[in-house]
């Protein structure tokens, strides 16, 4: 399943990539390892990218607020 918003390149995309694999849905439970795992490798992006406005930046900063309510 292809949820990304773009194809994007590089360990951002692969991250993208393993989240569509494991993620089974929002209501699910056997998500939350899944989520948890996305969310802690989103982390270093946002960090870094703090205060940009790239999209890049901005769509990680949105998983990550996205995916840290579902852990």
């Amino acid at each position: 399943m292809n949820r990304c918003l773009y194809n994007s390149t590089g360990s951002y995309g692969n991250y993208c990539r393993e989240h569509d694999r494991c993620f089974k849905g929002f209501t699910t439970p056997a998500s939350k390892p899944c989520n948890r795992a996305f969310v802690k490798r989103l982390l270093p992006i946002v960090q870094l990218n703090k205060g940009k406005l790239t999209y890049k930046a901005n769509y990680a900063r949105a998983a990550m607020v996205l995916f840290s309510k579902m852990m």
